[in-house]
């Protein structure tokens, strides 16, 4: 039996380390924990409007899956592994404090558990990678048919990481089979794992630093009339929304070594990837949900339907009554542009532009909410266009590249 000392720092681990874990673990569960209730609820509003049923919100909706499954994963392991080396039935603390673990069973829960926790962070990296390849396509290539392409792209994101986890698998089963595949006694097999992830992070740092040079041309050949500070502020701003959604982050620590770093860098690195890892999924949602203003309409024209109907008696009794000017009853004409308010006896009274900023002297603003608030007829599932940078409207075929409408105006 193989014995652990998780507090003499016999496991490895500085001593640096050891007394920073404790808060190290409190960040990325907080993290991890934000994140999946704010990825939860994201899912179930782009789920739920059929307006926002579209190629780009399905990739969307797969990369949160994917994010949503790797904090679960992540918060599994810490609650239900003993000191994240195996589960109560695979290990047993002696009288001195140490860990045991136990070798009369094949452990093959633990192991199970840790191959799915590795295809959920293979999976994750796919679908950050394939939102970025969605993207990039959709810049660069002219004739893309998104909605034909978008079952490849589910296959890619969920399939592709079994191009690694089969061959890590079968050599551990077979060349390591030691502990619960959570320890890598043989850091070369690890590699297997490894070495598909940076190749991924790679290419889609690649794929940021090529869309940031299509904005900046065309920010540069612009013939805007604005101010040069502002037009750059408009490119920081679509910069920082693309940094998130590609991984940016990976790129800084991927080429340190695993081995050789002093202690204080490795605890700076600890810190930085525990945080970006764990809150990433937040900034996702944040990004493309909650602060998407298509997102956001939709739930304003739920929350104004909802309210119409809690008080639709009392608003179609305002409408039949029409407007009254003492004992003269008067109605709302439109025509052409302009519109008229006629007496009960035919008699024009004034004349009030549609697309003017004032309605004369008439009292005809609950006409005119009412007809702003009727509901539109919502366009078939699937109608909206191909957008990806969190766009003002999903039907909006020149948000592509953007952010908003403002930021697209590059």
């Amino acid at each position: 039996m193989e014995s652990f000392d998780i507090n003499t720092n016999q496991t490895g681990v500085s001593s640096l380390i050891t007394e920073h874990m404790k808060y190290l673990t409190i960040m990325y569960s907080v993290g991890y924990t934000v994140s999946l209730v704010s990825l939860i609820t994201a899912v179930f509003i782009m789920t739920v409007f059929r307006r926002l049923h579209c190629a780009r919100n399905t990739i969307h909706i797969n990369m949160f899956v994917s994010f949503i499954l790797r904090a679960a994963m992540s918060l599994m392991k810490d609650t239900l592994l003993v000191d994240k080396l195996g589960f109560p039935s695979d290990v047993r603390r002696v009288e001195d404090g140490r860990l045991e673990f136990l070798e009369n069973s094949s452990h093959w829960e633990c192991k199970l558990f840790f191959t799915c926790f590795h295809y959920t962070l293979n999976a994750n990296y796919a679908w950050v990678f394939v939102e970025g390849l969605y993207l990039y396509m959709l810049i660069h290539v002219a004739v893309f048919t998104e909605n034909s392409s978008v079952k490849w792209f589910i296959l890619g994101g969920w399939g592709s990481p079994f191009i690694s986890i089969l061959p890590w698998t079968i050599v551990r089963a077979t060349l390591d089979d030691t502990y619960c595949w959570n320890i890598n006694t043989v850091k070369e097999y690890f590699w297997i794992l490894k070495l598909p992830i940076i190749l991924l992070i790679v290419t889609n740092f690649g794929f940021f630093i090529s869309i940031i040079w299509v904005l900046f041309t065309k920010l540069v050949a612009s013939n805007a009339q604005e101010a040069r500070k502002y037009r750059y502020k408009k490119l920081a701003k679509s910069t920082l929304v693309l940094i998130p959604l590609f991984g940016v982050h990976y790129i800084l620590f991927i080429w340190l070594p695993e081995e050789g770093m002093n202690d204080m860098a490795e605890l700076v690195k600890l810190y930085y990837e525990m945080f970006f890892n764990s809150f990433q999924g937040f900034f996702i949602s944040l990004l493309f949900c909650f602060l998407n203003g298509e997102v956001r309409g939709e739930i304003r024209k739920k929350w104004e339907r909802y309210w119409l109907q809690r008080t639709g008696g009392a608003a179609n009794s305002s409408r039949s009554s029409s407007l009254r000017f003492g004992q003269t009853m008067t109605s709302y004409v439109p025509a052409r542009g302009r519109s008229s308010v006629h007496s009960s006896n035919g008699e024009k009274i004034d004349h009030v532009g549609l697309n003017g900023h004032h309605l004369s002297d008439m009292k005809l603003s609950g006409e005119v909410l009412c007809d702003r608030l009727k509901p539109m007829k919502p366009p078939a599932e699937g109608a909206c266009s191909n957008t990806l940078l969190a766009p003002e409207s999903c039907d909006s075929e020149e948000s592509k590249l953007m952010l908003d409408a403002e930021t697209r105006n590059l």
